[in-house]
């Protein structure tokens, strides 16, 4: 459980670099732009910035849920025994926290890769990515 939880931290923090580069990018982009132009891209950083903070949050999520499990091991319930319901429903809450992240993850790199490269990178990208998760 160590492991998985140090995974998720190290998920979350790249996440959060990944976002604060794109930003830097946009940031000059959007400062620069006028008209419409200056409306898709502030879009396209919304979409952007939500996708990656979502999947940030959500595995932060997923390593506090498995710090609580890691908690829950040695209590005993009131016969002496652990209630592995208990224990098996935040598993299941962190191991939903852990996917939704990951889906938010790929969100994000698909409009990432849809503001780098256009409207053909993009189709191209969620084709490959269909097809990989499919």
């Amino acid at each position: 459980m160590r492991n998985a939880i140090t995974a998720q931290t190290f998920l979350a923090s790249t996440v959060l670099t990944i976002l604060t580069v794109v930003s830097g990018r946009m940031w000059d982009v959007v400062k620069v732009s006028v008209g419409l132009e200056r409306k898709r891209a502030v879009a396209q950083f919304v979409g952007v910035g939500v996708c990656l903070l979502l999947s940030a949050h959500e595995f932060l999520l997923s390593a506090r849920f498995m710090t609580h499990a890691g908690f829950m091991f040695p209590v005993a319930g009131e016969n002496g025994t652990i209630a592995e319901s208990a224990v098996d429903e935040v598993i299941g809450k962190s191991q939903s926290s852990q996917w939704l992240g990951l889906r938010m993850l790929y969100l994000g790199i698909n409009t990432i890769v849809w503001i780098l490269g256009g409207e053909y990178a993009f189709g191209i990208s969620s084709v490959v990515f269909w097809r990989f998760f499919a």
